[in-house]
């Protein structure tokens, strides 16, 4: 390993370095990329519970698609897979083939990633393949899904997910997953790293906002017993979400009446926006000359 005393010069050749390295580690890799990526989701599978991952190849042996979800990925499924959403507008490695993430939304409003594939083309035939492995793996189909206007996608989807109802969606909510591993000169087995190192970040502001939401309480609320219910229930970005709600409604609405029924309590409340703020001005003249008087 060369030694670094400090210096644009030494910085330059050890940056050198690493270029040189990585040419060497592609290199190595070769022909053999797909193999290694195969052969590691073997292993993968084998150890781990619940992993699973399919592949195809084409007449001269080439990868042509490839589908991968893990234990945590099957999970989220059944926790945020009511709806999902994916795309397959990027290409991330070399081999131009495009990356597809399956995608839902969690209970933070984040996005969570269900799974993912790799296809070497975008026809019909290709998107049957990598949908039927998606409900392979997961065993039933998402009530929802959303998607862009591909029309080789959309026929695919009628054909596989046949008891889903299919959405369109002009804005691609995918975009910020793909950023996090896209590089278009990136072999197989480098994708892969990059791919793990954002489910890694993506996991663990999954369990930063549990922690949050669980054993913290949001700072600046007024502390209402409709806030507290709130903050009891829900998440913490859905909780803030209901707050404005909260707030909304008692800066926009009366109360006009109140009936103890049984446990609860019914208010009937008389909407400022709806009826105008001549209601609220006569309210406060009256007063005044209840007062006055």
């Amino acid at each position: 390993m060369r030694k670094c005393y400090g210096g644009f010069e030494n910085i330059g050749a050890t940056v050198d370095d690493c270029k040189n390295f990585r040419n060497r580690i592609n290199s190595y890799i070769g022909e053999y990329d797909a193999d290694m990526v195969i052969n590691r989701m073997t292993d993968k599978k084998e150890y781990l519970a619940d992993y699973s991952f399919e592949y195809s190849v084409d007449d001269d042996k080439r990868l042509t698609g490839l589908f991968w979800a893990d234990g945590l990925c099957k999970l989220n499924f059944m926790e945020f897979g009511d709806v999902i959403s994916f795309d397959a507008t990027f290409k991330t490695n070399r081999y131009k083939m495009v990356f597809v993430p399956f995608l839902g939304i969690d209970n933070h409003c984040r996005n969570v990633t269900l799974g993912a594939g790799l296809l070497s083309s975008e026809s019909i035939e290709s998107y049957k393949w990598l949908l039927n492995s998606f409900v392979k793996s997961f065993r039933r189909q998402p009530k929802v899904v959303v998607t862009d206007q591909d029309p080789a996608m959309k026929q695919a989807i009628e054909e596989v997910f046949s008891t889903s109802r299919h959405r369109l969606c002009m804005c691609h909510i995918m975009k910020k997953v793909a950023d996090k591993v896209s590089n278009s000169q990136l072999t197989l087995v480098e994708f892969m790293n990059h791919f793990d190192g954002a489910m890694e970040v993506q996991r663990l502001n999954h369990r930063k906002n549990d922690h949050i939401s669980r054993y913290t309480e949001p700072a600046n609320w007024s502390e209402t017993t409709l806030e507290k219910d709130a903050a009891k229930i829900y998440t913490r970005s859905i909780f803030f979400d209901q707050q404005l709600e909260i707030y909304g409604t008692i800066s926009e609405c009366l109360p006009m009446d109140t009936k103890v029924e049984g446990p609860q309590i019914r208010i009937l409340l008389k909407d400022f926006k709806a009826h105008g703020d001549g209601l609220l001005e006569v309210w406060f003249k009256n007063l005044e000359n209840d007062v006055t008087a």
